[in-house]
Order: structure tokens, then sequence, then C-alpha cells
């Protein structure tokens, strides 16, 4: 007699961790992400960016475009050495002091200039990219006001001056950024001198490490940029410098008191910012104004906008388009400004479950990034790696996970200098990996840098099989995909385990019969033109099976998965 069909072909809703999960959605999916047709697929490997381990293995990582252009810059959770940066895939270090927060992000600037919040105390380090290991000599300097030009009588190339460094000039509060070194004799600035036309002793600065709150005993946990000014956060306050003036702060009166026990994170969007406190989130508005007008009105205002969303924590928070994605203690987030109802992008259903126990268990997230319209969301204990979560967000919010080469503590993009192109870094080990080629996986990248191959798992939700309360047996199951092997590695295969409530959670690998429609046992590589299939042999009322790829695959996507049944009392 003919035997019923249940049958899954679709796989666009990602993972939903409820019972009663939509249709094209799955429990889990590790290495995995949903292509444009709706199906997982593996991911590729990666490579690495890094020709050499960094000093400490670093757990904070930021890709910033400075004044001496795109820089890479790593430093260790245990901030007991400095950063350091990739200078021709070696990492640098460039500053042994300079002790930054684990999971900080970075704030770039007008000027050229990139912003870290240190590990300890109120202070904060200017970077322009450059790559010396030590400051430049001090040189007498003419500078000339609104000009970009410097000049020395002496040498700056033997004094060790390069692009980036930071430049002071005696008896002078400017500072600026220096764009290029043209000779021996004379240098380009970021942005114009701005102060009297002179000429006097300089210093030049890998970088300036500063406390502009001096005054303030409570230390610096969070920066942003907007409005053209430098934003500060502290427990309960946000500093700003004045406007195009990162250097300079007033802290007896440049500062806007938040009304919450304990500010956890900001990030500035055009002419406002979103501070996140620990009774919701508040908005900066009229940034790009003086704090009071002439009159002594007050231009820059601040109100809250939501008291239901608290964040989990700053390193998290990831720009998207016009808004934010904000990981907060209850849900992930899409947010913007004003009145706009955010959107929930892990619930119901999907992975608030899980994530929510990532929450509950004390851990945080490492620092997350957007590339390609996807949300990559590191979930750390201590500075050790849990999970990677990501988010395809242009295709109705769909989760998948990561692990492996692949799986970072702190992820990052850089935009091409020259034709645009975005990458994405990430962080394995001790060296810096480039992950771009993970979204688009071939025969060339089927291995991750480590020299794994990538191993990707499917397991699926619970499938009813019958009707009612009386369980049906599942004589087989057909499973159609398409993998391609490389050619150089071992050759990929494709294994189905079978599972239940009834199992306790256990997997029981099922063995392969072939091809349908062919005598042949097969072999693992398919064109997805017929399926393979099992025999199973269960009596369940729900049953669920997991997919593995093991070997180097150039390519996997799963295509669909079809149960034939023997309806109740049917022999």
């Amino acid at each position: 007699m003919a035997l019923a069909s249940q049958a899954q072909a679709d796989w666009s809703a990602g993972i939903w961790r409820v019972r009663d999960a939509p249709r094209g959605a799955v429990y889990d999916a590790t290495n995995c992400l949903v292509d444009d047709q709706g199906r997982l697929f593996k991911r590729g490997g990666s490579s690495y960016l890094s020709s050499s381990d960094a000093a400490h293995a670093p757990n904070g990582l930021a890709d910033v475009l400075v004044a001496a252009g795109p820089r890479t810059i790593i430093w260790p959770g245990d901030p007991t050495t400095g950063f350091e940066v990739l200078n021709g895939g070696t990492p640098t270090g460039v500053f042994t002091s300079a002790r930054v927060l684990a999971f900080a992000r970075a704030a770039s600037i007008p000027g050229g200039m990139a912003i870290l919040p240190l590990f300890t105390g109120a202070g904060i380090v200017y970077y322009g990219g450059s790559l010396k290991t030590s400051d430049g000599t001090g040189l007498t300097v003419t500078t000339t006001d609104g000009s970009r030009t410097v000049t020395t009588a002496s040498s700056f190339t033997t004094a060790g001056v390069d692009a980036g460094m930071i430049l002071t000039v005696l008896g002078h509060g400017s500072r600026r950024v220096i764009q290029s070194v043209d000779s021996a004799t004379s240098l380009t600035l970021r942005e114009p001198w701005d102060g009297d036309s002179t000429s006097a002793s300089a210093t030049f600065t890998r970088a300036l490490l500063t406390t502009p709150l001096s005054s303030v005993s409570d230390a610096i946990l969070a920066i942003g940029f907007a409005g053209r000014r430098l934003l500060l956060m502290t427990k309960s306050r946000v500093y700003l410098s004045p406007i195009d003036d990162p250097f300079t702060f007033t802290t007896s009166t440049d500062f806007l008191p938040v009304d919450s026990e304990q500010l956890i994170g900001i990030q500035g969007l055009g002419n406002s910012a979103l501070v996140f406190g620990s009774n919701g989130v508040f908005q900066i508005d009229n940034l790009e104004l003086a704090l009071v007008d002439d009159a002594g009105n007050i231009q820059v205002s601040m109100a809250r906008i939501n008291a239901d969303i608290v964040l989990w924590a700053d390193s998290g928070i990831a720009t998207y388009k016009q808004g934010l994605i904000v990981p907060a203690i209850d849900d992930v987030w899409l947010m913007g400004l004003g009145n706009q109802e955010p959107v929930s992008l892990s619930g119901p259903g999907k992975i608030r479950s899980l994530y929510r126990s990532y929450v509950k268990a004390g851990y945080r997230p490492g620092t997350a990034a957007v590339h390609r319209g996807h949300y990559f969301l590191p979930i750390v204990d201590g500075t050790t790696l849990v999970d990677v979560l990501i988010c395809r967000l242009d295709a109705g919010a769909v989760w998948t996970r990561w692990d492996g080469g692949s799986a970072s503590t702190a992820y990052a993009q850089r935009i091409g200098d020259t034709n645009r192109t975005p990458s994405l870094y990430g962080i394995n080990a001790s060296r810096v990996t480039d992950l771009t080629d993970c979204l688009d996986p071939d025969t060339s990248n089927s291995q991750d840098a480590d020299g794994t191959s990538v191993t990707a798992t499917v397991i699926t939700n619970d499938i009813p099989t019958q009707d009612g309360i009386v369980a049906a047996m599942t004589r087989r199951a057909r499973l159609l995909f398409e993998l391609t092997e490389d050619g150089t590695h071992t050759a990929p295969t494709v294994s189905l385990a079978v599972s239940s409530d009834q199992d306790a959670d256990s997997y029981t690998t099922l063995t392969e019969k072939g091809v349908v429609g062919s005598t042949a046992t097969g072999g693992a590589t398919s064109d997805g033109s017929r399926p393979h299939w099992w025999t199973v042999g269960k009596r369940r009322t729900r049953i669920r099976f997991k997919i593995t790829t093991s070997g180097a695959a150039g390519s996997f996507i799963l295509r669909g998965l079809e149960l034939l049944i023997r309806p109740t009392g049917k022999r």
C-alpha cells in the first residue's frame, strides 16, 4: 500500500525554539546561513588576515578609517599590555601602555582619529593610524593659521614622524593629526591648523593618552560621536566635547545628567544620540547646537523615549540603516529615534528562549557588527566564547549560529578603500581572521584558516507524523540536497540521525541506502536532482532529525526533507 508523505521544502524561517514552529523553521542550524531562495547553506571557510600571532590572545577588535588610512586594531581581553595594529598582516605593538576595555567599541571621528576607552579610570586614547613603535623626536616646526602645511628646517623622516601621528606645538592648545609626510621638511595635516602662526618646538605622538575628565572619579564606560561632538559616558552622565573639538572637555559645565541609576551604553545617530540606562532609553537631540543660546535658552534636549528596553551591554550595539540593533536583557531589538516602535528580532519564538538563557547565565555580548545584511552577535563568558548568533536582517530576521574558525569574540566590518568591497573580520585564537568568504562558499574555501573542515549541522523541529494521539510508523526519510567536494581534501558526506521526546534527546545515526531510483549505494555528492534515502523504522507521534556534513564540502545546500509514513493500523 502507498505510504503517507510528510515533507519540508522551505527553510526560510531559520531557528525557532518553540514546539509549534512555523513552516520553514528548524530547531537549530549551526555553521549555516539562509540564501535568497529560503534554503539553508553551509558557510564557507575563513582565512588568516594576520601573518603571525598577536603578543597576547585578543578579544577586542576594531576596524577604523583614520587619517593614515584603514587600520585594524586588536587588544587582549586581559589588558596586561597595550593594543596592536595590523601592519601588512603582522601585529605591531604600537601602544604598550594604552590598555583598552576588553569589549570596547571604537568611535571614528572627523579629523581622522579613532577614540577608545581605557581599561581603568576616566581615560581615553586618540589614535590617527601611526605605525611607528615609538614617538617622533622633538622638532621645531612652522605652522600657519588656517593652513594644512607644516614645515621644518630639520627632517621629519629622520625624526621618525609618519602619517597618523598627533602634532602638538608648545604653547598652543590645538592638536592635529598628520595626513601625510610629503618630504623631509614638509607634511600635511588632516585638518587646517587652528591657532597662531608660529615657529615653535613640537611633539609627535603615536597616540594621545589623556584623561579629559580628570576631576571626575567615575570611569568612562562607553563613547560615541554625534552632532560633531565626542560623547563620553560615565555611570550617570554624558559629557560633551565642544563642536569640532574632540580634545576639550569642561567637566564643570559640559555634561548632561541622565535620570538613571546606571548608564550602560551610548550610540550617536546623526545629530542625536541614544543613551541606554537601567531604566530605559534616553534620546539627546540638537547636538549640533550650543548647549544654550545667547539668551540662555536650553537647545540640547534630552528625554526618555522608552521605559522598557534595558541594554544588555554596549559592545553588542550595531548600526543598521537608519537605526540600531540593540541586544537588551529580554530580546534583540531594532529601534530608531523618536517614537518609532521598536521591533523584536529575536521573538516571540525564534531564538528568544536561547537568548534569555544566556542573559540569565550571566554572560554578555562580545563586540557585534553588521555585514552584508547580517548581524553577528558573539556571546561570551568572561573572555571565553560561548556562542555566535547571526540574524539575517533583510529576510525577516532569520537566525542561525556559527562555531569553529568563524566564531569570534569580536567582529568588525572593513569597507575597501579602493573598490569599496566590504570585508568581515573576526578573531581566532591569537590571529585576526578574514571571514568574508564565509558568506560565499565554493571549492576554494572549504576549510577554516586552521585547516579544519567546516561542519554544518541542522536539527529539525519535532515533525508530527500522525493526527491525534496514536503514534505512526515512520518507515523512510528522503533528503534532497546539493553537495560538492573541493577535490583536494577529505571527500564530504552527509549523515542523518533520528530522535524524539521518547529517546531522551539522544540521536541514532541511520545508514544511508543510496539515491532514490538507483541501485547504486550512492556516494554523498549530489546535484540536488534526486534525494538520498534512509530506513527509519520508528513509531513516534513526533520525530526530529539531525543533518550533519563532514569532510571538505565545497558547498552544501539543504533543499528538502520527506518522511514516508505508514498510517496507524496498516500493515
